[in-house]
Formats: structure tokens, C-alpha cells, sequence
């Protein structure tokens, strides 16, 4: 796997030369707008992680208030449906974060990589 990404990254300037012989001055400007993609998709991905990962401490931190002042022997249907609805958006909130975690090493690592997949993307959806 490692050896065939490493070359399709040799021969990446060679079809970003291709491209640009093709596009001519765009060229420019769509490897431009793909790479401030990348970089938005990185934020926007470490921005999701920070506001999960905010969401678990906070949904621990209720938890934890209200065992402590023993409301769920006052209210026990209540808590126990706001508890089943904390799970099930926990479990969500895991699994985006984990799909937030693995794609970005790639995303932080080869940015061009990336820029160039959305470019080809992009221009196969084209007809």
C-alpha cells in the first residue's frame, strides 16, 4: 500500500503539469481553491473533535451533578430517558470522532495529496 502512494505522489507533478497545460491560467486558481479546501477541512475537523470532546465532559460533569444531589431517586423516568438519550448521542458523537481522528493524519500529513483528489473528483463529475 505504503509503495504504490508513494508512487502515485512521484508522478503527481507530472499530472498536475498535465493539468495545467490542459486549463491553462485556471489551473492556478483551482489548485489554489483546492488546497484553502484542505485547510478548511482540517479546521473543520479539529473543530468538531474540540466541540465532542466538550460535549463528553459536559454530559460527564451532568451525569455526575445529578448523582450527586440524588435526583434520580426524585425523578427516576425522567433521568432514566435523559440518560438513554445521552448514550445514544454518545454513541454517535464517538463514532464521528473517531471518523474525525482517522482521516486526519492524511489530511495534516499530504495536503496536496488531498487537493488533488477533490480536483480530480470534481472534474470526473464534470460531462
Amino acid at each position: 500500500m505504503e509503495e504504490k502512494m508513494s508512487q502515485m505522489m512521484d508522478k503527481l507533478p507530472e499530472l498536475l503539469n498535465k493539468l495545467g497545460n490542459k486549463l491553462g491560467v485556471a489551473s492556478a486558481k483551482i489548485w489554489e481553491w483546492a488546497m484553502l479546501d484542505v485547510k478548511v477541512q482540517i479546521f473543520q475537523d479539529i473543530l468538531l473533535i474540540l466541540i465532542i470532546s466538550l460535549f463528553f465532559f459536559l454530559e460527564y460533569k451532568l451525569l455526575k451533578f445529578i448523582y450527586k444531589i440524588e435526583l434520580f431517586d426524585k425523578y427516576e423516568g425522567t433521568c432514566v430517558m435523559g440518560s438513554i438519550i445521552g448514550i445514544c448521542l454518545s454513541i454517535a458523537g464517538i463514532i464521528a470522532l473517531i471518523s474525525c481522528i482517522m482521516g486526519l493524519p492524511s489530511l495534516i500529513i499530504n495536503p496536496e495529496w488531498n487537493a488533488f483528489q477533490n480536483i480530480m473528483t470534481q472534474l470526473s463529475q464534470l460531462k
